[in-house]
């Protein structure tokens, strides 16, 4: 454990000494999450975590985002990290086809997982 004040959901740790012990990190893989995400951007609603997982995204040499796809367009207040920080972003196949586009377009590779509801269920069944 970095140190640091622990948010009251218990699942986060973050404050000035926890960004500073971030950046004397070296750290090989990084995986998060996020509250909203765009086209552009990643996004938390709180400043509570952004800040360290915006060192943990800077210094990792592999980053994966991962999140569900009903957080695409939920615009947030503290923009975190840029597309072009992550390598691989991790959805359900909910995800819009012009969202996976113009993820991809900023290098970011995208993997779909197939979830109960998903489009392709439909033609599943018919073809089951």
């Amino acid at each position: 454990l970095m140190g640091g004040k622990l948010a009251s959901d218990g699942n986060t740790v973050d404050g000035p000494l926890t960004v500073e012990n971030a950046k004397l990190m070296s750290v090989d893989l990084c995986i998060f999450s996020c509250d909203g995400f765009n086209d552009h951007n990643i996004q938390n609603q709180s400043l509570t975590g952004s800040q360290t997982q915006k060192v943990m995204i800077e210094r990792a040499s592999l980053a994966i985002c991962t999140t569900a796809s009903h957080k695409y367009g939920r615009n947030r207040c503290f923009h975190f990290c840029e597309w072009k920080e992550v390598d691989l972003f991790v959805t359900d196949s909910r995800l819009p086809g012009a969202a996976r586009e113009a993820i991809e377009s900023q290098g970011v590779e995208v993997h779909l997982v197939d979830v109960a509801g998903s489009a392709g269920d439909d033609e599943r069944r018919e073809t089951s």
